[in-house]
């Protein structure tokens, strides 16, 4: 691609995303089987034939989907992301971003964070607000493979685990399935705690796993952890709560106790990876201005006497590891 493409398709990729927030919206996806016709779809969506058409037509030119005598499908390689009930599917974080480019992340949140910095917490405050459903499927759905390598780096602990944002209790459940000699406290707000429960009884992990409501952010930890995983959860602090929290985890961690990060890393000068780059641009608009690489790990968790002691990235995921382990010396356990 020249140049000059190369900035057009740059200029015009929202129109892309809004095609695939309404085709999510709608569940075109779901109707693409290679038999039926446009008209037969757009009876079926209550959409507008020659409207649909167009989206159609725009999935096909960027090769999601294929047209044989007027019949469109999903190519294999991409059903799997597209079908709603999928266990990979897209479809969740799809209506998720459109819900926060309308509402958290558009252009005047930019440019006012440009401009006036962090002025607000609308975001923060409100982002999952009447939306945990979507939002504990996107994360599942978005977690299969990386849970694994979570729970891979905590298969040797033994004793209690702190999962710190833990959502719906995927890595949870994962942790504990690779290790018998787990349990897990997952901390998180009280608008997730009946999809986490829910999903936990359907693991049959009652007995392993807690979930506690509250605000990571304010509460204390007041039980001994053996381990403690912040997945994607660094993001949403800013620099000043991160630090507070690095102090948290030293004081309830056991000596050599390990803390897992699991984030949108960048790389050494803060280039790329592409889709964390992306996403600095949501970090930036919720008001953290989170853009964290390994070095500046290091600096902040190291005044906390917690040490990195491995990272890994994956060819797989956007996201990476950061894997810190505590000094013996480091910070006073608290007991109730």
């Amino acid at each position: 691609m020249d140049k000059s493409s190369y900035i057009m398709s740059l200029i015009f990729g929202y129109k892309i995303s809004n095609a695939l927030f309404i085709a999510a919206e709608n569940k075109l996806f779901d109707y693409l089987d290679g038999k039926r016709s446009v008209n037969e779809i757009a009876a079926q969506t209550n959409t507008e034939t020659k409207a649909l058409a167009i989206l159609l037509n725009l999935f096909a030119s960027l090769e999601l989907l294929t047209c044989s005598d007027g019949a469109y499908d999903i190519k294999e390689e991409y059903r799997p992301l597209l079908a709603s009930e999928s266990g990979s599917s897209y479809i969740p974080l799809l209506k998720m971003e459109s819900r926060l480019s309308e509402q958290y992340a558009n252009k005047n949140v930019l440019g006012s964070r440009l401009i006036r910095g962090a002025n607000d917490i609308t975001y923060k405050a409100g982002a999952k607000e009447n939306q945990e459903l979507i939002y504990g499927q996107t994360m599942d759905n978005g977690s299969r493979l990386s849970s694994v390598y979570v729970a891979r780096e905590t298969r040797h602990l033994n004793g209690t685990v702190l999962d710190l944002g833990g959502g719906i209790g995927t890595y949870a459940i994962q942790m504990c399935k690779f290790n018998q000699n787990i349990a897990v406290h997952i901390y998180d707000r009280d608008e997730m705690r009946a999809a986490c429960e829910e999903n936990i009884r359907r693991n049959k992990l009652e007995g392993r796993i807690q979930f506690i409501a509250a605000d990571v952010r304010t509460c204390d930890f007041k039980s001994v952890y053996c381990g403690a995983l912040l997945s994607n959860l660094l993001h949403l602090l800013n620099e000043t709560e991160m630090d507070d929290l690095y102090g948290k985890l030293t004081a309830c961690l056991q000596p050599h106790g390990l803390v897992v990060l699991h984030d949108f890393f960048l790389n050494q000068d803060k280039t790329g990876p592409e889709v964390p780059v992306l996403l600095t641009l949501d970090w930036c608009m919720l008001g953290t201005f989170f853009q964290m690489n390994t070095g500046d790990v290091r600096n902040m968790a190291g005044r906390h006497g917690l040490t990195i002691v491995k990272e890994q990235s994956y060819a797989s995921l956007p996201t990476s590891l950061i894997v810190l382990r505590k000094s013996p010396h480091s910070g006073e356990q608290r007991y109730d």
